[in-house]
């Protein structure tokens, strides 16, 4: 697959969501299944609490033009007789396009871990501030020593090669 087909697959944010659910799937998906956990993500909400509107009109917008286009580009086999969506060998080839990078080529992180490195910094910048005020180091350092497993674990995870699809997409993730 070409950079412009996989670009040209991956443009629009429902199909974004549909290649995340395939992802890494042997089967098949019926239809109205897809559209219920996709209007969960872009609705952010779980799917038991998805409405038969919210539902529908995600239904529509993959039958009608999405999963064709999907199914043209060889991303997906889309029966529309059965309603069934199913994965082909190309789907994991727009693997590395759903890592989102920068212009300057570094990985982008979620909001989620964003918000968990800054947490580990500022865990560790208290931790750094009662040491240098402390009069008693030793429960001090254990609590540093804390902070400082925290971060390294956070910096792990954030900047690991995570599977993009073992995570639910929000707004603003590519």
């Amino acid at each position: 697959m070409s950079d412009g087909e996989a670009f040209e697959t991956l443009a629009n944010e429902r199909r974004r969501l549909v290649v995340r659910r395939l992802m890494g799937r042997d089967s098949g998906v019926g239809l109205r299944e897809l559209s219920r956990q996709v209007a969960a993500w872009e609705n952010d909400k779980p799917v038991e609490r998805v409405g038969s509107q919210e539902r529908r009109r995600v239904y529509n917008a993959l039958q009608q033009f999405h999963l064709s286009k999907l199914d043209d580009l060889g991303v997906v086999r889309y029966d529309a007789g059965r309603g069934v969506v199913e994965p082909t060998p190309a789907l994991s080839e727009l693997r590395p396009y759903l890592n989102a990078t920068d212009r300057s080529g570094r990985r982008c992180l979620s909001p989620l871990a964003t918000r968990a490195a800054g947490a580990a910094l500022v865990a560790v910048a208290l931790a750094g501030a009662a040491l240098a005020t402390a009069s008693s180091a030793t429960p001090l350092l254990a609590g540093v020593g804390v902070a400082l497993v925290g971060a390294a674990v956070t910096v792990g995870w954030t900047v690991g090669d995570a599977d993009p699809a073992d995570r639910v997409p929000r707004e603003g993730d590519s």
